[in-house]
This record gives C-alpha cells, sequence and structure tokens, in this order.
C-alpha cells in the first residue's frame, strides 16, 4: 500500500488505493468519464515490470497536479498505457460529439454556434419564446487531461452533466453551451487548460449571450446562468459581468468550483495563473439570487470550495445552498427536478 500523503495525493489527481504489478488498484478518471464507456471498467496497465489490472473512478483531470516523489513515479506508469478489458474504448472526439447532439436532439435541443463570440463556441438550444427569461447552461470542464502529464487534445465531454441538466429543463428558452474547444475544433489547448477561466473566456460566452438578442435574449431579457463544476467558475465571473451591465441575472450552480485558488491550493494542483477566480467577483454577486447544489461525497470539488466563496459574500441574503447526496458526477437528476421548481429571490 502506498504512505498515506501519497494516496491522498492520488486521490485528488489519477491513482488511489494502491499499485504494485498483480495488484488491483483505482484510476481516478477525468470528469466526463463517469457513467461515460470507462466507469466502473476493469482496465490494465503495462509496464517493463508486468502488468497491472486499474478499475475506473470518476476524478476530474482540472488543474495539472504538481510532479515529485512517490505520486509521480507511479502516475508514470499510467499515461497512454491504458487497454480496457472487453474491447471497451474511450469514444473519439466525433462519437463524443455526435451522442452530445442526439441527447440535445431528443429534448428539443438544436446545434448552433454564437456568430459573436472571440473564442468560438459550440452549442445547444431551443428558443421558443422571444423576449421571456432564457436557461443557459454551462459545461464541465470535460476530457481536459488524459493523464496526469498529458493534456487532451479534445476536450469534449464524455458525460455532459450539463447537457443532461439542459435536458431535464421543459423552460421555453433553454441554451446549453459547451467550453471553448468541445465539440469542435480551433481553440488553442491553453484554453481548457490554465487559461480555461482567463477573461477573452469571459468574453466569449458574454458575447454569446449578448448575440443572441432577436432570439429570445438580450441584455435586457433576464437570464438564468447555471454551470456544472468549472461550468459553475464561467457562470459565476459571467453573472458579475452581466450583473455590472444591468441584467437581470440569477445564478446557480452545481458541484461549481467556486474558489479556484483555494481548491489549487488545499489540493496541492498548480496554480491557475492565466484564470480568473470566481471569489473573487463574490461581493459584486452579494445581490444575485444564487442556488448551488454541492455533493457531500464530492471528493473533487468538495464542499469547503462553495464555503470558501461564500466566506467572501458580505451577505448570504440573496443565496440557498442545497446539500445533496452525491459525489462530483452525481446522481444530480433528482435533485435538479427539485431545484427547477425553486423560486429564487433575496430575503427581504
Amino acid at each position: 500500500m502506498l504512505h498515506s500523503a501519497a494516496r491522498q495525493a492520488f486521490v485528488g489527481v489519477g491513482v488511489g488505493v494502491g499499485v504494485g504489478v498483480g495488484r488491483t488498484i483505482e484510476l481516478a478518471l477525468p470528469e466526463s468519464l463517469q457513467h461515460g464507456a470507462l466507469a466502473g471498467k476493469k482496465m490494465k496497465v503495462f509496464s517493463s515490470k508486468g502488468e497491472t489490472v486499474v478499475t475506473g473512478r470518476q476524478d476530474q483531470g482540472r488543474a495539472r497536479p504538481r510532479r515529485g516523489g512517490v505520486a509521480a513515479t507511479v502516475l508514470a506508469l499510467v499515461p497512454a498505457m491504458l487497454v480496457l478489458a472487453g474491447c471497451t474504448t474511450l469514444p473519439d472526439a466525433a462519437s463524443r460529439t455526435h451522442a452530445a447532439e442526439s441527447l440535445a436532439s431528443a429534448a428539443g435541443l438544436q446545434a448552433f454556434e454564437p456568430a459573436a463570440a472571440p473564442l468560438p463556441l459550440r452549442g445547444f438550444a431551443r428558443l421558443g419564446c422571444p423576449g421571456a427569461a432564457i436557461s443557459v447552461y454551462i459545461e464541465g470542464d470535460g476530457l481536459a487531461w488524459i493523464s496526469v502529464s498529458m493534456p487532451s487534445p479534445d476536450p469534449t465531454p464524455v458525460n455532459p452533466v450539463a447537457l443532461r441538466l439542459a435536458t431535464l429543463d421543459t423552460g421555453c428558452n433553454v441554451v446549453y453551451l459547451g467550453r471553448p474547444g468541445q465539440y469542435r475544433g480551433g481553440v488553442e489547448a491553453r484554453y481548457w487548460l490554465g487559461a480555461r477561466f482567463a477573461s477573452e473566456v469571459v468574453d466569449s460566452y458574454v458575447a454569446a449571450l449578448h448575440g443572441l438578442a432577436g432570439t429570445g435574449t438580450g441584455t435586457g431579457t433576464a437570464l438564468t446562468l447555471t454551470g456544472y463544476s468549472g461550468g459553475g467558475a464561467v457562470a459565476a465571473l459571467v453573472a458579475a459581468r452581466l450583473q455590472a451591465e444591468g441584467v437581470p441575472v440569477v445564478l446557480r450552480t452545481v458541484a461549481g468550483n467556486l474558489d479556484t485558488e483555494a481548491w489549487t491550493k488545499r489540493r496541492k494542483l498548480s496554480p491557475l495563473r492565466e484564470s480568473l477566480n470566481p471569489a473573487s467577483v463574490a461581493a459584486a454577486l452579494a445581490t444575485v439570487p444564487q442556488l448551488h447544489l454541492s455533493g457531500r461525497r464530492d471528493r473533487q470539488v468538495p464542499p469547503w470550495v462553495l464555503e470558501s466563496y461564500l466566506a467572501r459574500l458580505p451577505a448570504r441574503h440573496c443565496v440557498q445552498v442545497v446539500d445533496v447526496d452525491a459525489d462530483h458526477a452525481g446522481p444530480w437528476e433528482d435533485a435538479w427536478g427539485a431545484a427547477l421548481v425553486l423560486s429564487l429571490a433575496c430575503a427581504p
């Protein structure tokens, strides 16, 4: 078994439980793989010393873990050397995109690309009521990393949690937006790595929402922004920008990473130096109605991340928090169904 400190590092970044030739270990997979093709599957890791069986487990692939020590030594065996048992393979980007398109289409959401965004974005929308309020869903980080040292060439999620939540929303105007690089190319990898919450990323979502004017939303139309995981960070940053413009806005997050600085420090991950920290705009969001769903079993974005963000608010009269019996990947559906009927407003 690994030393406890190394074991904790693996839980946070890639491998947990233990490692050794002929031993069964647990591989922490990127956030999009839970409920996907790799979830719960057994895999094999081959090295010069033999073969190790690996069992897939959910994890985020967001900030690159700091290297060194036992953790780096063991993780060096993993990258690009997984052979999935039972002919299970990671779906390629085209297959992942097609699966998302099918999921969206079944809910009446049609593919679109906002023309006004500085960074290209792709998403799905149902805009049937011009001028009415709109619900916007922003995806998590997806398949950002293949391994501890290997960025993904395409961050399109295997399990698009935010899209699944959007399909439960029966509202007249529903928009789902992927993150830069998801469902389409043409974006530098830094925008799903260290610059995933950069100012130009926020600019792109703000421009995309402004660009929807005339098809159901615009600068004066009420917007409800919902973000899953890293999409929660984007949603908070966008909400602060829209609030400053006078746009009526509501913020909702599911397992949202709302204090990226605290998250990287406490989990000993590399700082996201090119990104904005949503906790830095907490005070600006104090008068924005907010709903945050937090998983009590979430080890990727634990409840203390939300508490760190809430501690930056000068008051909490606009905030509702729902504690859900879920890990990072869920299940969120039942809780989200209940959340959709909640009335969100600031208390007197």
